[in-house]
């Protein structure tokens, strides 16, 4: 137990930052390019396509030296991209915002290591509630740090924050160097050679038929998600002029919803389905779009938060508990690593493709094609989608599926 709770309290001190950035990084970058596809390739550097690139190798890589190591360098990474970010402030230099963007999606390589370590530290039936605990004590404290930040930028401007940022994530490595003992035998190491990993880039499409299909479907999530969601703080500080409070208050109804709904959402996972949750994300993010461009007051926006935050909070531990349930252990880095390398191929594109449309014909065109992206994935996860009862992808109904 001393395991996951370590995991927990890294969490929970991440949790800050990345809230802050979640609501915060947008801003920044527009106020320095001025451009909105320049924000959504931006955000696709940073949370799709370096982390695809890099995941699946790190996590083939954690399957072979351990949890720890890798999750100590990404740490590192990390710690340089807000560094560039700070310079980023000094100079009013897009290089130096896409430096380190660049190295905080190398950072994402200990992302595998740490899934698999929470895997590894509870039990089989215990996973959906660690993986939901996990989400849990990284959303809450989001939920004062998304206004705190905003209120830092107004008063301080964009470095105090990422001061704070290198600040948080050095404790982080410090606990990752110090305390976090290794959750895989080393009777389960293997040697790595260059030529296994040439190997396993070369099979990255050979995937497992289980997988296949799941793969798919979230690969085209994460570009429908992209072209709206994705980037919806930069777009509503665009188009609103919308304070650095008013966003950080935004991001805060929005993590606040997920903090309060991510623990009961995942007794009812362990109890029902994790394909049943992955259904009602799409749904309840594509009603929180929805109200967006229904709705332009402020409050009434926030409203439109609460539907949003309740998307991961059904989605992340679902997806991962899925994978993670559906390989044997020493697999399961590489494949949540495949996972993140199909997404984030997808992924990319999207914010860049919603920077664009929003340029040219405004804001309620990506948010619908968002939509209409979702209510299709539903329908895709309804008929092509299914798991076993201990919460595994079943090959069976897929295999008949697709013979008929």
């Amino acid at each position: 137990m001393k395991k996951i709770r370590l995991m927990y309290l890294i969490a929970f001190i991440q949790g800050i930052y990345i809230y802050i950035m979640r609501v915060m990084l947008q801003p920044f970058v527009l106020s320095i390019s001025n451009s909105m596809p320049f924000v959504g390739f931006i955000d696709g550097l940073t949370n799709s396509v370096i982390p695809s690139l890099v995941q699946l190798p790190g996590g083939w890589i954690a399957d072979r030296i351990g949890r720890k190591k890798p999750m100590i360098f990404g740490s590192i990474l990390i710690i340089l991209g807000f560094n560039m970010y700070t310079l980023a402030v000094l100079t009013k230099s897009t290089f130096f915002i896409i430096s380190g963007a660049i190295f905080i999606g190398l950072g994402t390589i200990g992302l595998p290591a740490r899934d698999s370590f929470v895997a590894e530290s509870v039990g089989k039936s215990k996973r959906v509630m660690a993986f939901n605990m996990l989400a849990f004590f990284m959303v809450v404290p989001g939920v004062a740090s998304s206004m705190f930040g905003g209120k830092i930028a107004d008063k301080f401007g964009y470095g105090t924050i990422f001061m704070m940022n290198i600040f948080l994530e050095a404790v982080c490595l410090i606990i990752f160097i110090f305390y976090v003992k290794e959750s895989l035998l080393k009777s389960e190491y293997k040697i790595i050679l260059i030529k296994n990993m040439k190997s396993v880039l070369k099979n990255v499409f050979k995937i497992p038929r289980h997988l296949a299909i799941f793969y798919f479907i979230l690969a085209i999530d994460a570009f429908f998600w992209g072209v709206g969601y994705r980037i919806i703080f930069g777009l509503l500080r665009d188009k609103y002029a919308l304070s650095h409070t008013q966003i950080g208050i935004l991001g805060s109804v929005f993590t606040a919803s997920w903090a309060v709904f991510q623990i009961p959402i995942g007794k009812y996972m362990m109890q029902r389905s994790c394909k049943l949750s992955l259904i009602v994300s799409e749904i309840v993010g594509c009603v929180g779009l929805l109200g967006i461009i229904l709705f332009k007051d402020f409050y009434l926006l926030l409203i439109s938060q609460i539907f949003l935050g309740l998307m991961p909070a059904f989605w992340i531990p679902a997806t991962r508990t899925l994978i993670s349930n559906s390989v044997v252990q020493n697999k399961r880095a590489e494949a949540l690593g495949r996972f993140v390398f199909f997404n984030g191929l997808t992924g990319f594109l999207g914010p860049i493709v919603g920077g664009f449309l929003y340029q040219v014909y405004g804001l309620s065109l990506p948010l619908i094609i968002n939509i209409i992206g979702g209510f299709l994935l539903a329908f895709a996860i309804i008929f092509f989608i299914h798991e076993t009862k201990d919460k595994a992808l079943s090959t069976q109904l897929l295999l008949s599926k697709i013979e008929k």
